[in-house]
């Protein structure tokens, strides 16, 4: 559980319907995955907070 910070941020955004909180959010989550070791999870959340 040491992405929780990032899971509730994530939450927090969807709730909101804030599309910068998310990226924030996604943001959050995949360096915590990538610290983690979850390399393919940290990629999805780093692409997803990508700006378009």
């Amino acid at each position: 559980m040491r992405t929780a910070l990032a899971e509730n941020l994530h939450a927090l955004a969807q709730r909101e319907q804030s599309s910068d909180l998310l990226i924030e959010a996604h943001h959050a989550l995949g360096v915590a995955c990538f610290f983690l070791g979850r390399f393919d999870e940290a990629r999805t959340h780093l692409f997803a907070a990508k700006i378009p």
